[in-house]
């Protein structure tokens, strides 16, 4: 809750709003959100944007921040994802394609200082 500036919310708020129920985002102490609906009704890109930030703002008041990673393979990947596992130690995005291009990675650095003249 302490690194979400008070203008995104505002931002996250103001389509909110727009959606065809209102939702606003609201400072519980210091680092906590309470999430409160109030209805509305409108349709297309307006209602599209409000339900993704719907999703934000349920992110904002039902998350723990320390959860969200970006993926460890940071050379070709920019996504970021939420850790659910049990010990909170995942690593990349996808363990079937950015975490397999890894270990084929340090597979192939490790034959290679195992046979230097080898391709």
């Amino acid at each position: 809750g302490g690194k979400v500036s008070d203008e995104f919310v505002e931002k996250i708020n103001a389509l909110l709003e727009s959606d065809a129920f209102t939702e606003t985002v609201q400072r519980i102490g210091r680092k906590g959100f309470q999430l409160v609906r109030s209805a509305s009704q409108h349709q297309g890109e307006r209602l599209a944007l409000a339900i993704l930030a719907h999703q934000i703002a349920q992110f904002l008041v039902e998350a723990e921040f320390s959860y969200l990673h970006q993926c460890a393979n940071t050379t070709s990947c920019v996504l970021y994802f939420y850790d659910t596992t049990k010990n909170h130690r995942r690593q990349w995005c996808s363990a079937a394609t950015c975490g397999n291009r890894y270990k084929v990675a340090e597979f192939r650095r490790r034959q290679a200082r195992l046979c230097p003249g080898k391709k």
